[in-house]
């Protein structure tokens, strides 16, 4: 949470946060021990992705109780898909001394999903008051809606040349399908129809190819999660189910 802190300090003038998590970090942030462990930090960069280095070198002005923040090296391009990933370091204590390093992936805004009305502030887990540091503020993260909308169409692209490797999508969307009141359907449509077409690489609604490696890779991922579902027939029908209520919306 300490590299949560940081990048919610990063701001416009106005106090608009530049960094909207998303990705596993905020899966935690919504489910807890429930969601599924992921090493990946992932973010959103509301500015151009060419102004990443000189944001995140203002990083060691806000340090968070003990520990400081700072990017080590430039970033750098992640294959052809335009994001760019960034070695962050965390020094701890009067002495600086090295306490861990995270990879940090940042990626650019896709349509409304970061315009300020509806990004959604999570509280922190752990919040690091509990560890006698100051109260940690909410962190501001990639909103349900887009997260349902990027996490179905990333498992069901077709890729050229490789089978599509994010069968632990399906796992995630059962998990935030819980979290999908009556009166949300139709905004979750709107968010998938807008990624969707702003990608362009396949029609909404997609339908769902199950892979060679998908069911024993997802078994695995369910059974170390203690996920309920543990077969991929049944997590597969569920999705389905889902993006039918959501185009029916």
């Amino acid at each position: 949470m300490v590299v949560s802190a940081v990048l919610a300090r990063l701001t416009e003038a106005d106090g608009t946060p530049l960094f909207i998590v998303k990705g596993g970090v905020t899966m935690y942030l919504r489910f807890g021990a429930r969601a599924r462990f992921s090493k990946d930090y992932d973010a959103v960069f509301r500015r151009e992705l060419d102004c990443l280095e000189d944001v995140l070198a203002e990083a060691p002005s806000h340090p968070v109780g003990p520990f400081i923040v700072r990017p080590l090296g430039k970033p750098e391009p992640i294959g052809p898909t335009g994001a760019l990933r960034q070695t962050l370091d965390i020094r701890y204590g009067p002495t600086q001394r090295g306490w861990g390093k995270v990879q940090l992936e940042t990626s650019r805004a896709e349509g409304r999903s970061v315009v300020p009305e509806v990004v959604e502030w999570l509280r922190p887990i752990p919040d690091l008051s509990v560890f006698g540091f100051e109260t940690q503020d909410s962190i501001p993260c990639m909103p349900m809606t887009y997260q349902i909308a990027q996490k179905i169409h990333v498992c069901t692209e077709i890729l050229e040349h490789k089978e599509n490797g994010r069968f632990h999508d399906l796992l995630d969307l059962q998990l935030l399908a819980e979290l999908v009141e009556d009166d949300d359907w139709t905004a979750v449509r709107d968010a998938c129809e807008e990624i969707f077409a702003g990608r362009g690489k396949h029609a909404w609604p997609p339908s769902i190819t199950l892979y060679p490696e998908w069911p024993v890779g997802y078994t695995k991922e369910a059974v170390d999660n203690e996920f309920p579902v543990t077969d991929i027939d049944t997590a597969k029908a569920n999705v389905e189910a889902m993006i039918a209520r959501i185009t029916a919306a």
